[in-house]
């Protein structure tokens, strides 16, 4: 009957309930970039966010190699 409010209804039900994933990863990156490292780039910044959940379940000592 109403098209167009079905269209609206459903485009604001895909929108994120919560900003807490993203907001923690931000804190993640303020934590990684300090005074010294600031000039980061994109793909070293992601590069050290994965190593960094990588390592979180386990040390680097028992890590194997590839």
């Amino acid at each position: 009957m109403f098209p167009l409010l079905t269209v609206l209804i459903k485009n604001i039900m895909t929108l994120p309930h919560s900003t807490a994933c993203v907001e923690r990863i931000f804190s993640m990156i303020n934590l990684i970039k300090t005074k010294e490292r600031n000039h980061l780039n994109t793909s070293n910044l992601i590069g050290l966010l994965h190593t960094k959940r990588a390592l979180k379940d386990t040390n680097c000592y028992s890590m194997t190699i590839i």
